[in-house]
């Protein structure tokens, strides 16, 4: 079984991130087997270093420098900001980050995870941000027919925005289109919440009844392996779920990355609903505060 090959004592993993992470899609208990793969930091700031370069910018580590940061680049005429504006999930990243920077990691911490009620002035001034950001710093074709996540991280590819907040697929899509890591473009943390790790997990699973169970189990010890985690990793841009895994085997920025998940304050999975999504394109639409609030007290996590 794949829990021989990748046992949890050497595992980045918990309980709590795993059942977020099924029980959005399928129960645990429809599966007898279940070896997590990966782990995706999703509050990734990536930057086209030409354009940093050439306008004398430093990646920013506090909110107030991202802001200084898109401010000036507005003044050149270049979007700080790549997103899309059309699929609320992606919003929703963008949001996360933001809003980060904006409660500070354990007051976001707190609210996700359900441990403390809505605080509604600090998710206010978090919209604020975000209104701020979605206003005066994004690409012009954000709401685009079919303008998607790759969409977005291909403005910064081509020049068009100097700045993408994502998941850090976005690495392994910027390698696929021909760019070097940490030579072309760069990565930082969500600005003003770098000690935070904000994680989703991508998960295997035998199911319960599988047809050939023996080619799965042999497919989990594979993935669950340290060869398999340094194979699939090293593609996905995403840090290896086996605390084992040789650094040796990944680029700087790899390294980089999983070292932040080793040493993180907060490590934190990402918490979503399909209502929150639903709101974050209205919002981009309406921009009305007021009613993205009412649906987050409506709509808590958990």
């Amino acid at each position: 079984m794949a829990r021989r090959s990748a046992p949890q004592s050497r595992l980045a993993w918990s309980r709590r991130a795993e059942s977020r992470t099924w029980t959005r899609r399928r129960r645990l208990s429809d599966f007898a087997a279940r070896a997590p793969q990966d782990a995706h930091r999703e509050n990734s700031l990536f930057y086209n270093r030409q354009i940093f370069e050439d306008n004398g910018l430093t990646p920013p580590t506090t909110q107030e420098e991202f802001l200084s940061v898109c401010a000036k680049l507005k003044k050149k005429g270049i979007p700080a900001v790549a997103v899309s504006t059309s699929q609320g999930w992606i919003i929703t990243r963008l949001f996360n980050e933001l809003a980060l920077g904006s409660m500070g990691g354990q007051a976001f911490s707190d609210y996700y995870s359900g441990s403390a009620p809505l605080d509604e002035a600090a998710m206010g001034k978090a919209i604020d941000v975000l209104d701020d950001v979605l206003t005066n710093y994004i690409n012009a074709d954000a709401n685009g027919d079919g303008f998607g996540w790759d969409s977005a991280a291909k403005e910064v590819f081509d020049g068009k925005a100097a700045m993408f907040l994502h998941g850090d697929w976005a690495k392994a899509y910027f390698v696929q289109l021909g760019w070097v890591p940490d030579v072309d473009f760069g990565v930082v943390a969500s600005p003003g919440a770098t000690d935070v790790f904000l994680y989703g997990v991508d998960v295997f699973g035998l199911p319960v009844g599988a047809k050939d169970p023996s080619g799965a189990q042999d497919f989990l010890r594979t993935i669950g392996s340290i060869d398999g985690q340094v194979a699939f990793n090293s593609i996905k841009g995403s840090s290896p779920m086996r605390l084992d895994a040789p650094l040796a085997k990944f680029d700087l920025m790899a390294r980089e990355v999983l070292q932040s998940f080793k040493t993180a304050r907060l490590r934190l999975p990402v918490e979503g609903k399909n209502v929150w999504d639903d709101a974050m394109v209205a919002y981009a639409a309406s921009h009305d505060k007021a009613a993205l609030i009412q649906v987050f007290r409506d709509n808590p996590p958990g």
